[in-house]
């Protein structure tokens, strides 16, 4: 008998837990998840990887204000810097919170 009420308490143990630890999570437009009572973005636990791109050169009509704009406007939280690579060529490069797989 006792050996019953073991398991009958483990049981409810296991399922208060399990139903407790549960919250209302709402899907955002960028695929992760955010969640109602913080507000800070999710994405399945992952630690938050930055990725690179660009977004062409820099040059007269586009200065460093113009890039960090246009990789704003192109990717999650991108912010864009001019990086000279050549003596010919100034690419506005874009870093950004990658999209999950």
């Amino acid at each position: 008998m006792v050996n019953h009420i073991f398991y009958y308490f483990l049981l409810f143990t296991i399922l208060i837990i399990l139903t407790t630890g549960q919250k209302e999570v709402k899907e955002d437009s960028n695929g992760g998840s955010r969640d109602l009572d913080s507000f800070e973005s999710v994405i399945d636990d992952e630690p938050i990887r930055k990725c690179t791109g660009s977004q062409g050169l820099c040059h007269e009509e586009c200065d460093e204000n113009c890039c960090n704009s246009k990789c704003a406007a192109k990717y999650k939280m991108g912010v864009g810097t001019c990086k000279l690579y050549s003596k010919n060529y100034n690419l506005c490069i874009c870093k950004y919170v990658c999209q999950p797989n």
